[in-house]
């Protein structure tokens, strides 16, 4: 993947981590939702997130940004993928609220990496 060599430090994580570290982050009243499915995501190299109001329909109290895939299969998980979470290989329309959305998120995750939890 191109991208990848115009990044020097990142966070690498698989699906079904994100999908629990996603369940329990609340951050002022936003949420974190996998939006798109993993088949899907396979097809497109990336997998969508979505970040605010999962029920609301206004665009400015909900986004999405489209997380890169790096790896599709992972030993032992045929169903699992690796998402590469850095500001230069997300994308999204909504680069005003990327702080709000990538910030509490790559805390969450890092977090859980510190604890000695496999990421």
């Amino acid at each position: 993947m191109a991208i990848i060599g115009n990044i020097d430090v990142a966070v690498v994580v698989n699906l079904d981590t994100l999908h629990t570290v996603l369940k329990s982050l609340l951050v002022h009243g936003s949420r974190w939702w996998i939006a798109s499915h993993p088949d899907d995501a396979r097809e497109n190299g990336s997998i969508t997130l979505g970040f605010g109001e999962p029920s609301c329909c206004d665009s400015h109290n909900r986004s999405f940004f489209r997380i890169p895939i790096i790896e599709t299969t992972i030993a032992g998980n045929p169903d699992g993928v690796l998402l590469l979470f850095h500001p230069c290989a997300i994308m999204s329309d909504d680069i005003d609220v990327f702080p709000e959305f990538y910030t509490p998120l790559k805390r969450a995750l890092l977090a859980r990496l510190e604890d000695g939890e496999h990421v």
